[in-house]
């Protein structure tokens, strides 16, 4: 594609990718190497609440040939006041293997004990400008906080014009 453009010029391309996909998260509390989250209690110091850096691995299947496809990094933000066990997520999904590689999901939400959803507010790389939503649910509960929890994503994403 050719990406410079003249000045005045104005290029519409009306082309959207659609990706369907299912996948599994292993959410693992603090301890389990680079599958863990961090916790970082606010309530003893300022009696405001707490604050989760994770680093989970996703998976493209249950059971023992299973590949990890990405990691899902970023933080959770659960207030003192807030109600029941929500938390504010805010999380990339890093893509790690086959032509994914270095591509990006961000994904926002609540985060719910059992069922939920999360928007899929951006991306990068081969999911440039992507949007949708990423609904999750927990299928296997381990104990000792450490669960898989089944995605399924429906989102649009387009091509990136680069400015060069």
């Amino acid at each position: 594609m050719d990406t410079q453009l003249q000045p005045g010029t104005i290029r519409m391309t009306p082309v959207r990718k659609r990706l369907e996909a299912r996948l599994y998260l292993f959410q693992a509390a603090a301890g389990e190497g680079k599958n863990q989250t961090v916790v970082v209690d606010l309530n003893n110091h300022f009696s405001f609440g707490t604050i989760a850096v994770n680093d989970w691995l996703v998976y493209d299947s249950l059971g023992p040939n299973k590949r990890v496809v990405a990691h899902a990094q970023g933080t959770q933000v659960h207030v003192l006041n807030s109600p029941g066990e929500r938390w504010k997520t805010d999380i990339f999904f890093v893509f790690e293997n086959d032509g994914l590689k270095g591509s990006t999901l961000e994904v926002r939400g609540s985060s719910v004990t059992e069922v939920g959803e999360w928007a899929i507010v951006g991306g990068t790389g081969e999911f440039a400008r992507a949007e949708g939503i990423m609904y999750k649910k927990v299928v296997q509960d381990f104990g000792n906080n450490r669960r898989m929890v089944e995605l399924n994503i429906d989102a649009t994403y387009g091509p990136s014009s680069k400015w060069t």
